[in-house]
């Protein structure tokens, strides 16, 4: 009530802003709202009409519904006493019925005997037709329904058989399973084939055997039917204790059948086939912890996909949902393998690789198989991909220091040693090989400026400390050498200065907007420092070359100038 209220309050404070607004708008905005009110009103009494129109005719119907189940009751009443009192009107009917009980027993004790005497020469047959596909699953199955529909009928006299002789003595049971040997063994060998091919969907596929596919589902159908009769019949045989000892209710007997539920173990199967089968792809990968190839190799995965799209979803029932199937199984086999890799210790460019993969499926998923994200659960990863980029900056960092200080430690090396001259370039300049094999390093980590950048600035930090400390040992004690290096250095800086400005030019265009302005200032900042440097080797060769002539100065006008 009290949101209502201030819901209220809030909408007049909307419409009424101003003081003046009482006068010019209030008698006008009071039609409108009563206007609306009648609106809304006529609608509220037209949906309540209609409601309780709807639930007058349920009433009805429910009474109506009554009336005639209990006229039902009452026929089926008014039958059972016909039939009884039938029974007093025919003389000796006792006799009768029990004398036509005793034909029927003969009758069926005749089939029984025939069905006997027929049973192992249809096993012949059966094993016959089923030995070619048990054999080889890619060859013809044309008779694989026929071998199923006999089959199926000799496992139902089975059922039947040994239910009805379930109190007989040990002995005959013993007998009746001997005599049945042959059909279990065929049955269980019928039913392993069937899971062989249920494993085999693909390649099933790939050699042109799509017709057996169907067969297959069609045989699932069928017993999916048959445990259907069966599970209604021992419920209606439960929720109907008082007939139990009713002989001529049907069900009194129950039903022999044993539950398959072959729908059930297909999908089982097939889950356990499409385990083993990305068991086997990845399996060498994951023997050498060759990770990336291990990613290289998951394009089969959506070709695979493809082919159950194209071929093998036209031949199941919808109610299967055999694709949204696969794809799941496919990405579930795919989080663990990449949940598998996230625990080794990955290098850099595997975690970049991973990154990178991550972002390509899901993108070929959308685009050549219509799956979105949101429908892919679990999410792969698990949302660490933040943690692998820092994992990833992290080793990139540490390699990018390793790299760095290898090349300084050989470049201060003769820096200070100065055993040889430095390189001349071909226009007769001094310099370094550390410009071109640094960045010959950064270049390949571009990926990473922020880091690549720490970097080079710490190359600067090593350059200026350096050259301060050199230069002091040169000016109390010169030596050679030093100015050539100093010259070579202050190339080098220069070189570098070049080199970032390149970067300065590449970067920006490429990273996020919001950092743009941030690598700018970092990369011009690195310039500045390089810059320096140069700045700092020529103030150098200065203070070296003012140092050389200052015992010349010190002796102008003086005794010894003349």
């Amino acid at each position: 009530m009290e949101d209502a209220r201030e819901a209220a309050i809030s909408k007049l404070s909307e419409l009424l802003k101003h003081p003046d607004d009482l006068n010019s708008k209030l008698a006008p905005l009071i039609r409108k709202l009563t206007k609306e009110k009648a609106t809304i009103d006529a609608q509220l009494n037209t949906g309540v009409q209609s409601q309780l129109d709807h639930v007058q005719e349920g009433l009805e119907t429910l009474t109506i519904s009554s009336r005639n189940i209990n006229r039902v009751k009452e026929n089926m009443r008014c039958i059972d006493e016909l039939c009884y009192g039938a029974q007093s009107m025919i003389t000796d009917f006792p006799r009768i019925n029990e004398i036509s009980q005793v034909h029927q027993n003969f009758v069926a004790t005749e089939a029984k005997i025939r069905a006997f005497q027929k049973l192992y020469q249809q096993l012949d047959d059966l094993e016959d037709a089923f030995a070619p596909m048990k054999n080889d699953i890619f060859s013809p199955h044309d008779a694989l329904l026929h071998v199923h529909y006999h089959l199926y009928k000799l496992e139902e006299f089975r059922d039947i058989t040994m239910h009805q002789a379930r109190d007989s003595p040990h002995d005959v049971l013993i007998t009746l399973k001997t005599y049945f040997r042959r059909v279990d063994v065929l049955s269980d060998d019928f039913t392993q084939h069937l899971w062989r091919l249920a494993k085999n969907l693909i390649p099933l596929i790939d050699n042109g055997c799509g017709s057996t596919i169907v067969k297959l589902i069609k045989i699932i159908e069928c017993e999916e039917a048959a445990d259907e009769k069966a599970v209604a019949a021992k419920q209606a045989q439960s929720s109907h204790q008082d007939l139990q000892n009713h002989k001529k209710w049907r069900l009194a007997e129950g039903n022999p059948r044993t539950i398959k539920s072959y729908r059930v173990e297909f999908f089982e199967q097939l889950h356990q086939s499409l385990l083993e089968h990305f068991e086997n792809v990845f399996r060498p990968y994951r023997e050498t912890e060759d990770w990336q190839g291990a990613l290289d190799a998951t394009e089969f995965i959506f070709e695979e996909l493809e082919l159950v799209y194209d071929e093998i979803v036209p031949k199941f029932p919808k109610k299967y949902k055999i694709f949204p199937y696969f794809v799941l199984e496919y990405h579930r086999h795919t989080y663990d393998l990449l949940n598998d890799m996230v625990q080794q210790d990955l290098d850099a460019g595997t975690i970049l690789r991973l990154l990178k993969f991550v972002r390509d499926y899901y993108a070929t998923m959308s685009t050549r198989l219509g799956v979105t994200e949101e429908l892919l659960e679990p999410q792969l990863l698990d949302g660490q991909e933040q943690t692998l980029v820092g994992e990833y900056l992290k080793l990139v960092r540490q390699k990018l220091v390793e790299w760095t200080s290898n090349l300084m430690s050989s470049e201060s090396r003769e820096f200070v040693t100065r055993d040889n001259s430095p390189e001349m370039s071909p226009d007769g300049q001094f310099g370094l090989k550390g410009a071109v094999d640094l960045f010959q390093i950064i270049n390949q980590q571009i990926d990473v400026a922020a880091e690549a950048n720490q970097v080079m600035k710490d190359s600067q930090s090593f350059w200026k400390k350096l050259l301060a400390s050199e230069l002091q040992k040169q000016l109390e004690q010169p030596g050679d050498g030093f100015i050539e290096y100093v010259m070579a250095l202050a190339n080098d800086q220069l070189k570098c200065s070049d080199f970032v400005n390149d970067i300065l030019v590449r970067v920006p265009p490429i990273v996020d907007a919001s950092y743009k302005s941030q690598v700018e200032e970092k990369l011009s900042t690195t310039i500045d420092g390089y810059l320096q440097i140069a700045a700092s080797a020529r103030e150098a060769l200065l203070e070296i070359t003012f140092n050389d002539i200052k015992p010349v100065f010190n002796e102008l006008f003086t005794t010894s100038w003349a």
